[in-house]
């Protein structure tokens, strides 16, 4: 089964008021209620949007949002799991030496820690 391509020749946004494409990176103003977006000069030339007729337009921020780069947040992620999987691995390998001398598997003398007897026998 072939595939048809799809190519898009204009902007998936028209100004209601001059129904122009609103080029990408142009200057644009939207609507406060609506969210419509026309021209700068459009909506300054009505007066109001275009569609609804509300004469509120969406009020710019100052606010800066900051934006990690993809990698950025997967390498703290993986730093993150590697740091858990390490302490999971510590405290796995505590719990696994305990558990022997608790079960008599490790018999402490004058000479460190040995291997029990019986288990020497087993193996």
């Amino acid at each position: 089964m072939e595939a048809n391509a799809i190519h898009v020749t204009a902007s998936p946004v028209r100004c209601p008021f001059c129904h122009d494409d609103l080029e990408l990176g142009a200057e644009w103003v939207a609507c406060g209620v609506c969210l419509a977006r026309h021209h700068t000069d459009c909506w300054q030339e009505g007066n109001a949007c275009a569609s609804c007729k509300a004469a509120l337009p969406l009020a710019p921020t100052r606010r800066t949002i900051r934006i990690e780069p993809d990698d950025a947040r997967r390498s703290q992620r993986r730093a993150k799991a590697k740091r858990r999987r390490w302490i999971l691995g510590v405290m796995t390998a505590a719990l696994a030496i305990v558990s022997a001398g608790a079960l008599g598997f490790i018999v402490i003398t004058a000479e460190g820690p040995q291997i029990a007897p019986f288990v020497t026998t087993i193996f």
